[in-house]
């Protein structure tokens, strides 16, 4: 099993992101093609990796999955499931939901947002994200991640001074009514959000009746064009996986299928 140090591990996630998003930029520049390279980037670089570095080190496992085939996908591009088991024994399940806009060519705004579209999203996952990619340096959420992230010797050790790829809070975007950069200010990698947040049991839709919509009924509540499944001990068992992924609507993006 591969094994790495926390502060290394998130290091190594934004990295990838803004490699990913740098050669994305300008050719491919596509939400849905960024989006499937850092899915089927991270499901195969971190398949099954030991976290160490942390008062309780902790196991990860990671998969990915993509929609069969199109459908109306009002709850958004990227679904995060999450199954966590804690030292003592404690299980939780929930779901992180995201979805992607790109800014736009020589421009400042991310165009194809539609407030009635991040309306519906917010409806149906109140805990959502709006995933944020720039062909130019994202600054400006520094003070977001000052206490973020920590090392054995210096907790300020990783706070990346720029990104590519942020997130925040859907509703957030939606009181502020403005879809530019200037939402910048409210946001934070999405590596941050994604190591010290989902990876935490933070930020994630707990009602089972979200999460079995996220798994199983894509035609009666939309679905999302991919799915990361992530599972997460911080003590002596294995990691799990979420499970109960209707296979009707959803395959593995790799190959070499799921765990």
């Amino acid at each position: 099993m591969l094994k790495m140090n926390y502060i290394d591990f998130v290091s190594d996630i934004e990295n990838r992101i803004k490699q990913i998003i740098g050669r994305c930029s300008p050719a491919s520049w596509d939400e849905n093609h960024i989006t499937f390279s850092i899915v089927d980037e991270f499901s195969s670089a971190f398949r099954n990796i030991a976290i160490e570095g942390l008062e309780r080190p902790f196991k990860l496992k990671w998969d990915a999955r993509k929609l069969r085939r199109p459908t109306e996908e009002t709850l958004g591009d990227l679904a995060i499931l999450v199954h966590l088991e804690t030292w003592e024994g404690e299980q939780i399940e929930g779901v992180g939901a995201l979805e992607a806009k790109l800014r736009a060519p020589r421009k400042a705004s991310f165009d194809a947002v539609r407030k009635s579209q991040l309306n519906r999203i917010a409806t149906k996952a109140p805990h959502s994200q709006l995933l944020l990619y720039d062909y130019a340096q994202i600054t400006g959420f520094a003070d977001n991640t000052g206490m973020a992230l920590f090392g054995e010797s210096n907790y300020l050790s990783f706070v990346t001074p720029y990104s590519h790829c942020v997130t925040l809070p859907v509703n957030t975007a939606i009181s502020i009514g403005k879809y530019n950069t200037s939402l910048y200010k409210f946001c934070m990698p999405f590596s941050i959000q994604l190591c010290t947040r989902y990876f935490r049991g933070y930020d994630l839709e707990m009602d089972t009746t979200i999460i079995n919509n996220v798994k199983n009924n894509i035609q009666r509540h939309g679905g999302f064009r991919y799915l990361w499944l992530i599972g997460i001990s911080t003590g002596d068992s294995e990691p799990t996986l979420p499970s109960e992924i209707n296979t009707d609507f959803y395959e593995s993006v790799s190959s070499n299928g799921g765990g």
